[in-house]
This record gives C-alpha cells, structure tokens and sequence, in this order.
C-alpha cells in the first residue's frame, strides 16, 4: 500500500489540498489522525462497560462508520488498512515514521519530509520545496492538485 501524507499546522490547507486531490486518486482510502478526543460513550450504555473492563480496544461498528476506542498500534492500524486499498491518503499523524508532504509556515523539526511547501525554504536544500503562501490559494491548491495528481507515487511511503 502506498501511503501518501499530508502534514502541518491547522489552518494551512491540509485539508482543502486533500480535498482536491480525491477526485484525481478516486481509489485513495482517506484517514484522518486528530488531536482531539473522540467524544465519550454514553455513560451506562454497553460499549462504555464493556471499555472500562477491557485493557484492548472496543470497536463499535454501524451503517455509516467504525469507531475504535482503546489502546492502538500505529503500525497496525495501517497493516489493517492495506488490503482495503493501494493509496492511502493521510492527514495529521506528523509523528509517522516516514517521509511526507509537509504544509508549514516555518521548519518542523524532527519530522521526516518528502515535499516541502511553505513561504520559507527547508532548512536541508536536498529536499524539494514548493514556495506557496499560507494558507493556501485556490489557485495554489489547483496547482498543487495538478503536481501531486501527477506525480503522487513519488511522494508516497510504501508499506510493506
């Protein structure tokens, strides 16, 4: 499975550029890492018990989602994901253990990076950058659509 992952601050265009990019990769799988907390069962409903007896994660399943509370490796979450999909787009997550595109206004450091877009060049010349204003046009979001559509596959982590 490829994994192609989008990084950066809020409000830079992460999510508009992802936005962009799914009718271009139609197959793409989309998962989104959040820093905010998913909200809390219902007190006294089933799967908030059976979550405050078990040490692994309760997964609550409907017609419109899936929902996995409780403790998750990252890695597996992805190995899970790949039979469902050979492109994976991820938003968030900066912490990934591979290179991405990362959308900033200034260097992050420690974050492992495959497409630099931001005003200020990367601190390390030998990674590509894109020189965009933040947050991002829609002009800038079209261009980046083309360039990405095209060439995505560069720019992707494969999981094995």
């Amino acid at each position: 499975m490829h994994i192609l992952h989008i990084a950066g601050p809020s409000q830079v265009g992460k999510t508009r550029l992802i936005t962009a990019l799914i009718p271009v990769l139609p197959s793409a799988l989309v998962l989104k890492w959040s820093h905010h907390r998913l909200p809390p069962d219902k007190p006294g409903s089933d799967t908030a018990e059976w979550g405050s007896l078990s040490t692994g994660p309760i997964l609550f399943a409907a017609s419109d989602g899936i929902i996995w509370r409780g403790p998750y490796d990252r890695l597996a979450i992805y190995r899970l994901l790949a039979p469902l999909t050979s492109l994976l787009i991820v938003e968030g997550d900066k912490g990934a253990p591979w290179p991405k595109i990362v959308i900033s206004p200034e260097w992050i450091p420690s974050i492992q990076v495959a497409l630099w877009i931001s005003p200020m060049p990367p601190e390390d010349p030998a990674i590509p950058w894109i020189a965009a204003e933040l947050p991002l046009s829609d002009t800038q979001i079209e261009a980046l659509r083309q360039q990405i559509g095209d060439h995505w596959s560069r720019l992707c982590h494969i999981l094995e």
